[in-house]
């Protein structure tokens, strides 16, 4: 639970910018309302006030034709409110639009991990880092499934270290959990 936490604020962070900054080619005073929709809703994740987030995630959606960004930052909103089977739909929306977005698909992946679904998740995982290789918190994730879930501790180690190599972590979690996996393969 610890990680999931952790991983969704860390993905509704990275989504807020990301949304701001793909909010599309409206002019004029249509941007500008969109762009503060867009803001209201960010404000109201970040105050922690879901079920507000949510009607203007919801709003934002019904103006627009479905973006990836607002369907992950509603399906955090919905996770946040435990309402999971929402929180699917969103996330499936979001990869019907871009199929290897990397928030959407490492939230979703995290639920097949906590269904036990590992191959699912592994798959999603694997799709968005052939896409996106940098994309840090996709080598964690996938870093935790190999290692607490396939015990693959090669595979686990292989991306715990890309992760470190691309935040430059020092965190001293991540760093314990690879001198324990370089030990055990000794």
């Amino acid at each position: 639970m610890f990680w999931h936490r952790r991983i969704s604020a860390a993905l509704a962070a990275g989504l807020f910018a990301a949304g701001c900054a793909n909010l599309g080619s409206s002019t004029g005073t249509d941007k500008a309302a969109e762009v503060s929709a867009y803001e209201r809703a960010v404000a109201y994740m970040q105050q922690g006030d879901y079920e507000r987030a949510t009607v203007a995630w919801e709003r934002l959606l019904e103006d627009e034709s479905a973006d990836a960004n607002a369907l992950a930052n509603l399906a955090i909103a919905y996770m946040q409110l435990d309402r999971q089977e929402d929180a699917l739909e969103a996330l499936n929306k979001a990869l019907a639009e871009d199929p290897a977005h990397p928030e959407a698909a490492t939230l979703l992946a995290i639920e097949h991990r906590k269904a036990g679904r590992f191959d699912e998740a592994r798959a999603l995982y694997t799709k968005v880092l052939e896409r996106h290789p940098d994309y840090a918190l996709g080598h964690l994730n996938l870093g935790i499934l190999c290692d607490l879930y396939l015990l693959e501790p090669q595979c686990a180690l292989e991306h715990y270290q890309r992760y470190q190599a691309l935040t430059q972590d020092n965190e001293q979690e991540v760093a314990q959990w690879i001198t324990d996996l370089e030990q055990r393969q000794r």
